[in-house]
């Protein structure tokens, strides 16, 4: 469904968008990217060297980290998750990009903020982070 994802996007000019556990072909993921659109991380990365490659391509304005529940890392692992492994995410994440795991889960941040800024309903939520972020 990925080509059609895309078309869509492209389309109906959709600027906000969030793209979760993508695992389509590089070229698609490419064009993605140049649309401006975020994509989400979470427990796959610790085991996919297809999600990594991807992790390593895409830039860091883009990224979002994620836990993807519970149900995703028992698939992967065998063991119910928690949110704390997203610090797990976190850190493979900065091994792949070579970077400190702080600058990962600064651009998350910032990237969502970016992502809600506008959003009337998430008004609340968007003064909440950036007084987090200036803090």
């Amino acid at each position: 469904a990925e080509q059609e994802v895309l078309l869509l996007l492209k389309k109906y000019n959709i600027s906000r968008v969030i793209i979760h556990w993508y695992s389509g072909p590089l070229d698609i993921f490419r064009e993605l990217i140049s649309l401006g659109v975020f994509f989400t991380f979470g427990v796959e990365v610790l085991t996919s060297e297809l999600i990594q490659s991807f992790a390593k391509e895409l830039p860091s304005n883009l990224l979002l980290t994620e836990t993807d529940n519970p149900g995703g890392y028992k698939w992967l692992r065998g063991k119910e998750g928690q949110p704390s492994i997203l610090f797990e995410v976190i850190k493979k994440l900065a091994e792949l990009n070579e970077t400190e795991p702080y600058n990962i889960q600064r651009a998350a941040h910032t990237n969502f903020i970016r992502l809600i800024r506008n959003d009337h309903n998430l008004s609340e939520i968007y003064r909440f982070l950036l007084d987090d972020l200036i803090d």
